[in-house]
């Protein structure tokens, strides 16, 4: 148990240097199983330009890896990001420089950004009204504040070991967010503090974020919600009748599900991993 607590301790305190390493790791399996003549694109930005992403665009056998973009960086070279799709940066700043807008990137679909803990504002992101994925992991600050209306093609968020992270009520303002998926943010109790608001989100995934189960009552369109390693006693009698699959695991304070019963809607419920309740699934027809 002792060799256990230090390993999870170890884990928790160097998450984001893990994440950052095994993404480097899988770039370079990836590149492994490739022919002898296969090559990766990685690096500041300083050392990459559009040319260079164009090739490894159209190359298979290119790999392009995280780009790094910090106080060394031109910032004027964001504009070489501009022939993406889909990318990842490591951004090693405390807050994002007004120089680094993307303006209005087109091609831009799915963005990651690795903030290193350290990283605690991202309002300067500019524009990005074409992006449908964003991944925020490491990010440092107690809320991620953004312009709604500069994300409004955004449809799937994922945010990943953001440990003082508070407030996400600039992102739940985006209306067409639908998919939420959310691991490892420990002082993330609220979603949405204004109880008036109601998010478009349809699909909800929690994983080890203490979320009060009651914050859910403001979703009012879940279809699935997955709730991973949460601590509450009863389902909440006022999720949203449109729900259709529920998942619990991990929570060894869940002693009943009579909330569940005016779900007219739900078709699956999978409650595991729970020393109260014995492990099943059900399909309601």
């Amino acid at each position: 148990m002792a060799r256990l607590n230090i390993y999870w301790r170890f884990v928790k305190e160097n998450g984001n240097k893990i994440l950052i390493f095994l993404l480097f790791l899988v770039c370079s399996i990836s590149l492994q199983a490739q022919p002898g003549w296969a090559f990766k694109l990685e690096g500041n930005l300083n050392d990459i330009d559009s040319n260079q992403l164009k090739k490894c665009i159209q190359d298979p056998l290119c790999k392009l890896c995280p780009i790094e973009i910090d106080s060394t960086t031109d910032l004027r070279r964001i504009e070489h990001l501009n022939v993406l799709t889909q990318t990842t940066l490591i951004l090693n700043f405390d807050k994002v420089p007004k120089g680094l807008e993307f303006f209005d990137f087109k091609n831009l679909k799915q963005l990651t950004i690795f903030g290193n803990n350290r990283l605690k504002d991202i309002s300067n992101l500019g524009t990005l009204q074409g992006l449908e994925m964003l991944s925020i992991i490491g990010f440092g600050g107690e809320e991620i504040k953004m312009d709604p209306n500069s994300f409004k093609g955004l449809q799937t968020v994922h945010i990943n070991n953001c440990t003082k992270l508070n407030y996400i009520d600039d992102l739940l303002a985006i209306s067409n967010i639908t998919d939420l998926r959310i691991w490892s943010c420990p002082n993330l109790k609220t979603l949405i503090h204004d109880r008036n608001k109601q998010p478009h989100v349809k699909w909800l995934r929690l994983y080890n974020t203490p979320i009060d189960p009651l914050n859910l009552c403001s979703f009012i369109e879940l279809e699935l919600l997955i709730l991973d390693g949460l601590s509450f006693s009863s389902i909440p009698n006022c999720l949203a009748e449109t729900l259709e699959a529920l998942y619990i695991s991990n929570n060894d304070k869940l002693v009943e599900t009579d909330g569940i019963d005016r779900l007219k809607n739900l078709k699956v419920i999978n409650v595991e991993n729970n020393s109260l309740i014995e492990d099943r699934k059900m399909n309601i027809e």
